[in-house]
């Protein structure tokens, strides 16, 4: 009796266990995404805390009694080895290893880092203390040069790898995936409504009608339209899933039954709204994705008996996303859509730039990869020659494609490693396709996350992250045989039966009592694995609490720095980048926390303090990533009076090498070659300037102007952009050089007569304003005007652009073609201060002569 006693207080503490669990992965399913796809430290931290209360309750159910059963058979192994091997990559980075090992595995190391000798930094010696101890486990003399990513990588795949495994031993797996996807129904409709009215009622830069997104591609509670589908599928697949279980136990009769049984017609609407989302939110992906991912199923699932059904469904389905498109007044005609049949297009896509640049690196850092969150460096280093996807006006913190980042980051090991857990997830799909609705609907998610992943990154994010892995762990458990359907017994006897079935040796062993065993080499080994899940927790609880706090600090620093108090502002951002060493980000910004309180204080002393710390600062993020640019700047503007006048041009070339997209850079490695060189050697450094920045122009005239002849300006100086070339010829203009502003001017109107040679796209308009402006230069008055009136005929709603037509009917004296093109742009913009100004300029024109005569 006091065995048996015993065995069930053992089983009522492995069921309390699992539904623990159970209740984490599902509360995770209906907060994670509403907190930014808990993208940010938050709602990180939250997920965190969630994961380690599942964990302890897995760690309890391991070390309390029978032992666990892993059901994710092959397959799931192949996926936790995946992950193990992308894990172990990252891990490697953390390694101190000799330098023979780095010229092996890691030939770029030499090439990429210690390119300035330590003693060769501007007082490096005053970089002891504590936040120079806390950098130094995350230094880059290892076989990565930026050990803090990969140390970040580590514990998200940390948690990947325990929360895939807590899924794959849940009994009952079959009846969990239901519960799941039910969720997934409620949470999935919920997204997607808000998704939806937040894109009628406001715009895709604010989430939550309040913050910005920066970019503004955000779409519902996520802030990228882009990661948007990747949770969405998920949703998706599992209603899908549910439903094709719903009709399949209706039998012949579901004809009559589709509309009228209210479960069926619930997930219609939910289906529906999710279809609508993914289109609206115009991630070109996100809809290729869902829409390969259903085919595939449905050619798996068809035969005559089934086309019908299938048929229905489609139909059942496209007219409520119909509706709701033209509710919401999108048309696919006017969106990005409209690019997947337009293959050419594709051509210019700023994707095979960033694929580009991710398989660079591969020979210099073939087996673990350069190191985590390297990739958004690499961009920079290797920007493109285009100005459109140059790294001053546009910044890339992945490859948009998982596979080449992972490869690019972890090397060939972690590039194995995913490509196995791939092959494991597709094998699991193969399997379990044909078995039951519901199992098919999860491989549409999967499928769809996959496919979506070769041109995006969303799986990074924690709440989908999460969710794909929950998903696949309780695939890969469900049995990979079809349910018999020929027995007598009811659809919930069979449920019953298979939940008893799925529950396995433990209940088996509980209804025959035995004698108490003693504790033997197992449970010690159990006890063993409890307590390293046991530490791994408490580590990874630190580190995401490290993040929270950083968090915190520097919403304290912004604050702090829009009521002036700079001082305290940088103290708050020192805080931030102390709780979080191995974040080279938050060092960047403690250093321009410290760069405001040098420009406002008053205090020569506040000053001299503040440049030691930033020179310090600079070194630091120099030692735990060398690839950062920032730094070598910062030593010319803060150390420069340490530095001889070749030894700032070369920490300024540095800078260039890794950043050749930054024009301010560009503008100061000009000047310095100017000083120390000459004009020619300047030369190229300045036409890079302008190629990035036309706001540059000023500079560059100033600093060359009366040095340089027409055929300086027009054969090396002016890069092939017309918008350049013009602001350019007004600048001369103002300097009364008149050849060289007449010389820019005919230059840019060159190049307009050829758009389709020029590194950029125009909008609608925008060449004949262009020209416009520049036959203005020319003193070709008329010509300008019929330019500006064609371009305002090619973009009618723009209203800068009839502005300007506007003025220049002013300024010829048409005072009442002036008058209507004010009043449309007024029209269009009633609160333009611009318009309004020059419509009180053409009244007094107007009124002049009437006024005179009354005198």
């Amino acid at each position: 009796m006091p065995t048996s006693t015993a065995r069930s207080s053992t089983a009522k503490i492995q069921e309390y266990c699992q539904k623990a669990i159970e209740i984490v992965f599902i509360g995770a399913l209906f907060i994670a995404p509403w907190l930014f796809g808990s993208a940010g430290p938050t709602g990180q931290f939250l997920l965190t805390l969630g994961w380690g209360v599942a964990v302890f309750a897995f760690i309890v159910w391991l070390v309390s009694g029978d032992r666990l059963v892993w059901r994710g058979g092959l397959e799931g192994l192949g996926i936790v080895v995946g992950l193990a091997m992308i894990g172990c990559s990252a891990a490697i980075h953390l390694l101190f290893v000799p330098e023979s090992i780095q010229s092996f595995f890691a030939p770029g190391m030499s090439t990429w880092q210690g390119l300035i000798p330590a003693d060769a930094w501007p007082r490096a010696s005053t970089a002891a203390g504590p936040m120079a101890n806390q950098s130094f486990w995350f230094a880059s003399n290892r076989l990565g040069l930026n050990p803090g990513g990969s140390f970040q990588f580590l514990i998200n795949t940390i948690i990947a790898i325990t929360t895939f495994v807590m899924a794959a031993c849940l009994r009952a797996p079959e009846s969990f995936l239901r519960r799941i996807a039910w969720s997934a129904v409620v949470v999935g409709l919920g997204v997607s409504i808000f998704g939806i009215a937040q894109h009628v009622g406001s715009h895709d830069g604010l989430a939550y009608w309040t913050y910005e997104i920066e970019g503004g591609l955000g779409f519902g509670p996520f802030i990228n339209r882009n990661h948007y589908p990747f949770f969405m599928n998920l949703c998706l697949g599992l209603s899908i899933g549910l439903l094709l279980d719903r009709l399949a136990a209706m039998g012949r009769h579901w004809p009559t039954m589709l509309f009228s049984d209210s479960t069926t017609s619930w997930l219609l609407v939910a289906i529906a709204f999710m279809a609508a989302s993914i289109i609206i939110c115009v991630s070109r992906g996100g809809v290729i994705s869902a829409v390969l991912a259903i085919m595939i199923m449905v050619t798996i699932h068809l035969n005559l008996g089934q086309a019908a059904k299938f048929t229905a469904i489609g139909l059942a389905v496209a007219v409520p996303v119909t509706l709701i498109m033209l509710w919401v007044g999108f048309e696919i005609a006017e969106s990005r859509l409209t690019m997947i049949a337009e293959t050419d297009r594709y051509s210019s896509d700023g994707r095979w730039h960033l694929w580009r640049v991710a398989l660079a690196t591969v020979p210099d850092f073939p087996w673990f990869g350069s190191g985590g969150e390297t990739f958004r460096y690499w961009e920079t280093i290797y920007t493109s020659s285009n100005p459109r996807w140059n790294s001053a006006g546009m910044k890339s913190i992945r490859a948009d494609n998982e596979f080449l980042d992972v490869l690019n980051e972890y090397g060939i090991l972690g590039f194995a490693g995913l490509i196995l857990a791939l092959a494991a997830v597709i094998r699991t799909i193969s399997k379990s396709a044909r078995t039951t609705g519901l199992a098919a609907g999860a491989c549409i998610g999967l499928l769809a996350v996959c496919f979506h992943s070769v041109v995006d990154f969303g799986l990074r994010v924690p709440a989908t992250g999460f969710f794909a892995t929950v998903v696949a762990g309780l695939l890969v458990s469900l049995p990979k045989t079809k349910p018999h359907r020929g027995s007598g017994r009811s659809r919930r006897g069979r449920q019953r039966a298979r939940e008893f079935a799925d529950s396995g040796p433990m209940e088996t062993r509980r209804e025959t009592p035995s004698e108490p065993q003693p504790l033997g080499l197992e449970w010690w080994i159990r006890l063993g694995i409890g307590v390293v899940l046991g530490l791994a927790v408490l580590m990874v609880f630190r580190i995401k609490r490290g993040g929270f706090d950083s968090y915190r600090f520097r919403k304290s620093a912004e604050a702090l720095t829009e009521v002036e108090r700079y001082e305290d502002a940088a103290e708050s951002m020192r805080r931030a980048a102390t709780a979080v060493p191995w974040d080279v980000t938050s060092r960047l910004d403690y250093v321009r926390t410290l760069q405001l309180a040098i420009r406002h204080s008053q205090a020569d002393a506040s000053r001299a303090v503040a440049a030691t710390k930033i020179l310090n600062q600079g070194q630091l993020i120099n030692q735990q990533c060398p690839l950062v640019w920032q730094p070598y700047a910062y030593t010319v503007q803060y150390g420069s009076d340490q530095l001889a006048p070749a030894e700032r041009l070369k920490m300024l070339s540095l800078a260039r090498r890794f950043h050749p997209g930054e024009p301010n850079v560009a503008l100061l490695v000009g000047r310095g070659s100017l000083n120390l060189v000459g004009l020619d050697a300047a030369i190229p450094s300045y036409r890079d300037a302008l190629k990035y920045s036309p706001r540059y122009a000023s500079f560059v005239v100033d600093d060359l102007g009366h040095n340089l002849s027409t055929q300086q300006v027009t054969e090396q100086l002016l890069p092939a952009d017309p918008e350049t070339c013009l602001k350019m010829a007004e600048e001369f203009a103002e300097r009364g050089m008149d050849d060289l502003s007449i010389a820019s001017a005919e230059t840019a109107f060159r190049q307009l007569k050829a758009p389709d040679q020029l590194d950029r796209n125009f909008e609608p308009g925008q060449i004949e304003f262009f020209r416009s402006e520049a036959l203005k230069i020319l003193d070709k008055p008329q010509e300008a005007l019929d330019a500006m009136r064609q371009a305002v005929n090619q973009n009618p709603k723009d209203v800068p652009m009839r502005l300007r037509l506007a003025q220049m009917y002013f300024e010829a004296d048409r005072l009442e073609e002036a008058t209507r093109e004010v009043r449309i742009c007024l029209q269009f913009k009633p609160g333009d201060g611009a318009a309004r100004r020059l419509q009180e300029e053409i009244n007094r024109r107007k009124s002049g002569p009437s006024a005179l005569i009354g005198t």
